[in-house]
């Protein structure tokens, strides 16, 4: 697990560094291609990651014992789901279903339309192969806003729903500017944030700026992605005359992005 994935990785440690304070929680098992197991601690939590290589032909089945006897040692008594598709996913299911407790899941987004349009065909051979099974028989399923809620609700017929919205932590150092101070004399500025990929819309934020007739702006990209995609973004703000106009400035903290809002 590293922070530097963001999404999920940054969430779940979150969630479970908190949750940590009010429950003692033994272990969160997590996925990682490594060829030696490694413990970590969050809050009062457990990390132990699978000690399994995803290319290896018996990764499914060690991974399924492994959770199993993880399971069992610790006496779970419910599972969390984080994303879909996976294989992981489906280990959690039949854990669920071995050991009889139950499980909650929170897709991440991974069913809005764009991902069930992105590699349509794939996505709705898993769907009916073992993602809607698993969706169906969720405790609950967790959603982050209203529109997502809306959209789980249609593709999964009788679900369960809970909304709960991404948390936000505050500065604790930055100060944000007032009005008044606000970069006076200086190019408006654009900010995009988050990870970066094609999901993202980042293209059409870049053709739509090419035809804008508006001086004096700059649009900073703070966000980190997979180096192929990053370097085909920069060659598109090259290609539209937009390589001056458009900065890269790499992933932020928290506090960092506090400051960049300013």
């Amino acid at each position: 697990m590293s922070t530097l994935d963001g999404g999920p990785t940054r969430s779940v440690s979150a969630l479970c560094e908190t949750l940590s304070k009010y429950s003692e929680f033994k272990i969160a098992l997590s996925y990682l291609v490594e060829k030696d197991s490694k413990v970590g601690h969050i809050g009062n939590s457990s990390i132990l990651n699978a000690p399994f290589e995803k290319n290896n032909r018996f990764y499914f089945i060690n991974f399924l014992a492994f959770a199993l006897r993880i399971i069992r040692i610790n006496r779970v008594n419910i599972i969390h789901l984080h994303g879909c598709w996976h294989p992981v996913c489906v280990v959690g299911f039949l854990c669920s279903k071995l050991c009889g407790i139950p499980y909650v899941v929170h897709p991440r987004g991974m069913l809005e339309p764009w991902c069930m349009a992105h590699k349509r065909l794939k996505k709705l051979l898993g769907w009916y192969l073992y993602q809607r099974t698993i969706m169906t028989n969720s405790r609950t399923i967790f959603v982050t806003s209203d529109e997502e809620q809306r959209n789980i609700e249609r593709l999964v017929s009788g679900s369960h729903t809970t909304l709960i919205p991404n948390f936000i932590i505050p500065p604790t150092s930055v100060q944000l500017l007032s009005k008044k101070q606000k970069r006076t004399g200086q190019p408006k500025r654009l900010l995009f944030l988050g990870r970066l990929h094609e999901k993202k819309g980042l293209e059409l934020l870049f053709s739509a700026l090419s035809k804008i007739r508006v001086e004096n702006w700059e649009l900073r990209v703070a966000g980190s992605g997979e180096a192929g995609y990053e370097n085909s973004l920069k060659h598109l703000a090259k290609d539209l005359g937009l390589d001056d106009k458009v900065q890269f400035v790499g992933q932020k903290s928290d506090e960092e992005k506090w400051a960049e809002y300013t």
